[in-house]
Order: structure tokens, then sequence, then C-alpha cells
């Protein structure tokens, strides 16, 4: 009978691609809900008008759409620079392959 090992997923790598840019949209990606997340990228990656986000959101049935953008308002406002920096950076692309985060455990005996 052979030990069981540990299994290893992902990888995570330090410093991130993005630096500190990265890590501030991050974490104020993190603390919004995922409507206002969704109008946000619409508006600054996609580019679209608050009128046709909002429209967007309404045919996806996002309960409250003006809330998802005043959220996604309230994130431009406190990560809309690093949003910026990242968008426009030459190592940022929508396809960027991105390791997941480390996870062990023991394998199944």
């Amino acid at each position: 009978m052979l030990p069981t090992l540990p299994v290893v997923w992902g990888l995570r790598l330090f410093p991130r691609a993005g630096g500190a840019e990265e890590i501030a949209l991050g974490q104020a990606l993190a603390g919004t809900p995922a409507a206002g997340r969704a109008a946000f990228v619409l508006r600054r990656v996609d580019g679209l008008a608050d009128a046709v986000v909002e429209a967007l959101l309404r045919a996806a049935d996002v309960p409250d759409p003006e809330s998802a953008l005043r959220s996604a308002n309230r994130l431009d406002e406190s990560a809309g620079a690093a949003a910026r920096a990242l968008l426009t950076s030459r190592s940022s692309t929508p396809a960027r392959c991105r390791p997941a985060p480390p996870i062990c455990c023991a394998a199944d005996a």
C-alpha cells in the first residue's frame, strides 16, 4: 500500500503581472456586488453608455439596474485609475490566462 501524497492544483505567482494596479482593482471588485461589477465592465471594457448598460442589465433580469450603475460609479471612483492603467497596458488582454490559487489536499485512497 502506497502512502497518499498531497495533490497540488494551480499556481500562484507573485508579484502579479499587473502589479499594484491589479491588486487594487481586484480588491475593489471583490467588494462590489456582481451586478455592479457587470455594469463596471460593460462601461469600462466595452465602452457602453449607461442607458445601454441599464437596458442590458434589465434584459438579464438584474433586480435593480440603477443600483448596479451606482455601484459601478463607486467602483470607478475608487479603482478607475487602476482599471485605466491595466486596460491600457501592453500586458493586459481579455484572454490573458491567470493561474488558479494553490489548493492542497490529500489524494483519495
